[in-house]
C-alpha cells in the first residue's frame, strides 16, 4: 500500500496522521505525483473526521516548506512587521483602512490577500476597482514596496504556498471549503511566510460572513491559536459580529470610496471602534509601553495629518496606479461617495433609492440580503471565474440606532440593469424598523490571544 493511499485510508477512519505521512502527502502534491481524485479524497476525509492541533500544524508546516518565504532580518524594521487578516464579511473594508494607519504609525504590513467568492467582495477585488492597480506577481519587488510605502496588498503568487492553491481549487468543487483544519492551514501557511511579529485575525460570523455562528468562529479562533503556537506565531483573534453590513458602502468601488473618506477622518462608529481595537492590540504588542490613549492619539494624528492617506497613495503608485489618478483620489479633502465614484470612473447607469415603509428606529439591516443583491448585480461571484462589475453596489443612508421617517430613503442601489421585483422585495425585507430605541451591543464579542 502506498503512503498516499495509507494516508487517505487512515484519515477516513478518523485516525491521527503522523508528521511523516502528512509531509509525504504534501510533497507528492508539490511534485504532481498525486491526482486530483486522491487529493479530493484526502480533503473530504479531513472535513469529515477532522484533524487535531498537531496534525493541523504539521500540515501547515509542510505547506510552508514548499514555498517562497520572506526574510526581513537584514532590515532595521525587522521587529515591526505585522499583519491583519479577515475571514470576510459584507462591507468589510477594514484591511484597506488599517494597513495605511499602522504604516503611518511606524509598522510594516506585508498583506497577502485574495479575491472574493459569494456575497462578500475580496480585498484584491476592491483595490482592482482603482484603474491600473495590480497584485504584484514578482515577489522580489515586494520588499522595496514595504520599505517605501510601509505596506503592500497583493495576491498569492505562484511561488507562495503553491500547495494551498491546488488544495483550494479542489476544495471549491468538493464542498470542503468549510473544514476548520483546512481553513486554518490555508490562512496560517500564507501568513507564516510573511515573517511576522504578530498576526491579528478578524474572524467574522453571522448572516453577512462565511462563518455563520459565533460558536464556529470561536472554534476557528481556538484552532488558529493552537496551530500558531506550534508554528511559533503570535496570534490575536477577534470574534466579530457580521449580521449587519460594516460601514455604509457595499460593493467594490463604493467601498474604496468609503476607505478614502475614512482616511480623511470620516469613519462611521462601527468602523472606528474596530480600527481602534485592532490598532491597539497590534501596537501594544510591538510597543508594550504604549497606553490605549497613546495609541488613540497616534491613530488620530496619522489621519488628521494626512499621513495614512499618503501611505495609501504610495502603495497605489507602487502597485500600478497612475500618478494623476492616485493624486486625485487621495486628496486630503473629504468628498461625497458619488464624487469618488466619478474620479474612479465607475459611472453606473442607474441609482435606485429604497424608501422606508414605516417610521421608527432602525434595529437591523440584514447583511445577507444586501450582499445577495450586490452580488447578483455583478459585485460578487458565484464561481471563481465570474467577472466582477466593480462599479455596482449599495450605499446605506441609515444605520442601526438612527431614527427614520416613513418614505425617507435608507439605501441607494448603484446598478447597470433594471432592478427586479424579487430584488426590491429582498431589500425591503432587509431593514427592521421599530418604535422602541435600539440598544447597541457592539460588534466585537471576544478576543482570543496567544498565551
Amino acid at each position: 500500500m502506498s503512503s498516499i493511499v495509507k494516508t487517505i485510508e487512515l484519515k477516513s477512519q478518523g485516525l491521527v496522521l503522523s508528521s511523516d505521512l502528512i509531509h509525504d502527502f504534501v510533497k507528492c502534491v508539490f511534485h504532481n505525483a498525486i491526482d486530483d481524485a486522491q487529493i479530493g479524497a484526502f480533503l473530504m476525509a479531513v472535513k469529515l473526521k477532522g484533524m487535531n492541533a498537531k496534525e493541523t500544524a504539521d500540515l501547515t508546516k509542510a505547506m510552508v516548506e514548499f514555498s517562497y518565504k520572506f526574510d526581513w532580518s537584514k532590515y532595521e524594521w525587522k521587529n515591526k512587521v505585522v499583519d491583519k487578516h479577515s475571514t470576510g464579511g459584507v462591507g468589510d473594508k477594514i484591511s484597506h483602512i488599517l494597513a495605511p494607519i499602522l504604516s503611518a504609525c511606524g509598522l510594516k504590513i506585508p498583506m497577502i490577500s485574495g479575491r472574493g467568492l459569494g456575497i462578500t467582495g475580496g480585498t484584491i477585488d476592491k483595490l482592482e476597482s482603482i484603474n491600473g492597480f495590480f497584485p504584484i506577481a514578482d515577489v522580489e519587488k515586494l520588499p522595496s514596496i514595504l520599505e517605501n510605502a510601509g505596506f503592500f496588498i497583493t495576491g498569492q503568487t505562484d511561488s507562495m504556498i503553491p500547495i494551498d492553491k491546488r488544495f483550494y481549487a479542489i476544495r471549491d468543487v468538493t464542498s470542503t471549503i468549510d473544514s476548520i483544519p483546512l481553513i486554518t492551514a490555508s490562512i496560517l501557511s500564507k501568513k507564516k511566510i510573511e515573517d511576522l511579529q504578530v498576526l491579528l485575525m478578524d474572524i467574522k460570523f453571522g448572516k453577512g460572513a462565511f462563518m455563520k455562528t459565533e460558536k464556529d468562529a470561536n472554534e476557528l479562533a481556538e484552532a488558529m491559536i493552537a496551530t500558531g503556537k506550534s508554528l511559533d506565531m503570535e496570534i490575536i483573534c477577534l470574534i466579530d459580529d457580521m449580521n449587519s453590513p460594516l460601514g455604509c458602502c457595499i460593493g467594490n468601488a463604493l467601498e474604496i470610496a468609503e476607505v478614502l473618506r475614512a482616511l480623511n477622518g470620516m469613519m462611521l462608529p462601527d468602523i472606528k471602534d474596530i480600527i481602534y481595537v485592532m490598532a491597539t492590540e497590534i501596537l501594544q504588542h510591538t510597543e508594550k509601553s504604549l497606553t490605549v490613549e497613546d495609541i488613540k492619539n497616534k491613530i488620530d494624528q496619522a489621519i488628521d495629518s494626512g499621513s495614512a492617506l499618503g501611505r495609501f497613495r504610495e502603495m497605489l503608485l507602487h502597485q500600478g496606479v497612475d500618478h494623476k489618478l492616485a493624486n486625485d483620489i487621495c486628496v486630503h479633502k473629504l468628498l461625497p461617495i458619488e464624487d469618488y465614484l466619478q474620479l474612479l470612473n465607475h459611472k453606473t447607469l442607474k441609482i435606485t433609492e429604497i424608501p422606508a415603509k414605516n417610521e421608527g428606529f432602525v434595529h437591523h439591516i440584514n447583511a445577507e440580503n444586501i450582499g445577495i443583491v450586490t452580488r447578483d448585480h455583478g459585485g460578487g461571484r458565484l464561481r471563481k471565474e465570474d467577472k466582477i462589475n466593480h462599479g455596482v453596489g449599495i450605499e446605506l443612508i441609515f444605520k442601526e440606532g438612527e431614527y427614520i421617517k416613513y418614505g425617507e430613503f435608507w439605501a441607494k442601489v448603484y446598478h447597470n440593469r433594471e432592478m427586479t421585483k424579487s430584488e426590491m422585495d429582498i431589500l425591503e425585507s432587509a431593514i427592521i424598523i421599530k418604535a422602541e430605541k435600539f440598544k447597541e451591543t457592539g460588534r466585537i464579542k471576544k478576543i482570543h490571544r496567544s498565551k
